[in-house]
């Protein structure tokens, strides 16, 4: 079924009967900037807008192709960006939504029905541990059935009453309305789930963001708090020594990113100034300069010490094999966000928006996928020749991206394990 529509009509997205509660995260952990978390709304499209031919400065990154990068070390997130490509080997996606991820190991799909049901199914379960979720009530259904496991022998088995206790809740079954998602937490509930897990400060804090992101309907709103989620899991990981300060400091974040492909657009002066209004003031200086100097430092961009002129030191960016997935999230995230803000700022005229929703299985989503790979390799390879013979006019960005919005049935998956 196709749906047209245009800007003027609004989409309207319900929270069922499900309370509507917003408060503020702990200030030290949010963060202005928005990432576009992407929303599939049957075939919906602009209107037909005659546009001429986008001059525009288009960056490959070789290194990054899924056959060269180090299974083990990293995982490109499923929405392209550039070359960065996830591997047909590779983990599954990034975000487990509807079921739960590899801290809990388990054939049986692990749904509310089950809880009630786990006594007697054989299941060998493992701590769950907060960073491997995005959902917040995955990540309670997870930890009582870790409880219910660990404590089976007992004289008294943990059960939703131990939790309102420990969690100073009258209601002995809040705990199933929250995991079934009946029921949704206001600020002090949040804090007081915390406390009945035991979680640290740490933890506390990146489960009260879990929560504002999980529940927020405004699509604005839940991007900031995607964003500040993703931040504040990068720092730990920073922490934690996972990634490496250094590797950090070198890859490019999105200003880098716009930079070396600004090169090729027409009269663009390389001053910090300059930079930032051509960036449409959404960059400070200090930050242009700072992105500027690692271009610079990794020869990626070259000064000409004679003319003063900025010129590229490689047809392409070229950073480390071996790339943390978290820095890949980040930048595939920041330059999303760019998109989610040209959505409300620029005119149709000036840019193209559309999406499509599909059933397809899964021999046809590869081929799709591989097809989504080659349009964007063939765009590259033309774009380039272009700009060797002419400037472009503006740096525009272009987002592939192809994602599951529904879990395959039950049946199926048993079908296949049969």
């Amino acid at each position: 079924m196709v749906i047209s529509t245009t800007e003027n009509e609004t989409l309207k997205s319900e929270n069922s009967t499900e309370e509507n509660l917003h408060f503020e995260a702990p200030a030290s952990i949010l963060s202005p900037p928005l990432i576009s978390t992407p929303l599939v709304v049957s075939n919906i499209e602009e209107s037909p807008i005659e546009t001429s031919s986008i001059e525009a400065s288009s960056i490959e990154v070789s290194s990054m192709e899924a056959s060269n990068i180090n299974a083990s070390k990293i995982e490109t997130a499923p929405i392209m960006t550039s070359n960065m490509e996830r591997s047909p080997l590779a983990p599954t996606p990034l975000i487990p939504t509807q079921h739960i991820p590899q801290s809990i190991q388990t054939s049986t799909p692990l749904t509310p029905s089950t809880v009630a049901t786990s006594q007697a199914t054989e299941i060998s379960y493992k701590e769950p541990q907060i960073g491997d979720y995005l959902n917040y009530r995955d990540f309670l259904r997870a930890f009582y059935l870790y409880k219910r496991e660990v404590t089976k022998d007992n004289h008294r088995r943990y059960n939703y009453s131990f939790f309102s206790a420990a969690a100073d809740i009258r209601s002995p079954n809040y705990l199933r309305l929250i995991i079934e998602g009946q029921r949704n937490l206001s600020e002090e509930m949040a804090f007081k789930f915390a406390r009945a897990m035991q979680l640290n400060k740490e933890a506390t804090d990146e489960f009260v963001l879990m929560v504002l992101y999980g529940q927020e309907s405004d699509p604005m709103l839940r991007n900031q708090y995607l964003k500040a989620l993703s931040d504040f899991r990068l720092q730990k990981s920073l922490k934690l020594g996972v990634i490496d300060k250094k590797t950090l400091e070198k890859f490019p974040n999105w200003i880098g990113w716009i930079l070396f492909s600004l090169h090729d657009q027409e009269d663009a002066r390389f001053t910090p100034s300059a930079l930032k209004h051509l960036l449409r003031n959404k960059a400070s200086e200090t930050e242009i300069q700072n992105a500027l100097n690692k271009l610079l430092e990794s020869g990626e961009l070259v000064l000409d010490s004679s003319t003063g002129e900025i010129k590229k030191g490689r047809k392409q960016l070229d950073p480390s094999e071996d790339i943390p997935v978290d820095l890949i999230r980040r930048l595939q995230t920041q330059l999303m966000s760019l998109g989610l803000e040209s959505l409300f700022q620029d005119s149709p005229v000036d840019r193209e928006f559309g999406t499509l929703t599909l059933s397809l299985t899964k021999k046809e989503f590869e081929e799709l996928r591989f097809q989504l790979r080659k349009f964007r390799k063939q765009i590259h390879k033309d774009n380039s020749i272009q700009r060797m013979q002419s400037k472009g006019e503006r740096v525009y960005q272009m987002n592939l991206q192809l994602y599951p919005v529904t879990d395959r049935s039950q049946a199926l998956v048993e079908l296949e394990n049969t």
